[in-house]
């Protein structure tokens, strides 16, 4: 399976969003997620969906920008081979966990006082 790196709004002369996206076959279902990471367009290689890396167009954090996409395609490979193994279906929301775990991306639901004690003496 193929994954891209693509520009939220390609032609803005602001920073934009830089997005990871796959398609599954199966699921017939394009994967579109935020790496949280921005660019200038005038930074991005669209020829090869990374930001540049030589001449006179490059961003100052492009090192930082690269190592991070660098960061979710390792991820996305290392899923897709553990499925694989694992004999799993590597689907769509399934690697949506996966990145949200592993890039922090989960949200913490809070729990009220009466909503424990509800449980405690449920359990009791």
């Amino acid at each position: 399976m193929k994954h891209t790196f693509y520009l939220r709004k390609p032609k803005d002369n602001n920073d934009t969003l830089i997005l990871f996206s796959c398609y599954f076959k199966n699921e017939r279902k394009q994967f579109v997620y935020s790496t949280r990471q921005s660019i200038l367009p005038n930074n991005w290689d669209f020829q090869n969906n990374q930001p540049k890396n030589r001449g006179k167009d490059i961003a100052v954090n492009q090192k930082l920008i690269s190592r991070v996409l660098n960061q979710y395609e390792d991820e996305f490979y290392l899923f897709q081979s553990r499925c694989e193994m694992s004999k799993t279906e590597f689907t769509s929301q399934l690697l949506k966990q996966h990145l949200d775990q592993v890039f922090g991306n989960v949200s913490i639901k809070k729990t009220t006082f009466f909503e424990v004690y509800d449980r405690f003496t449920e359990e009791n």
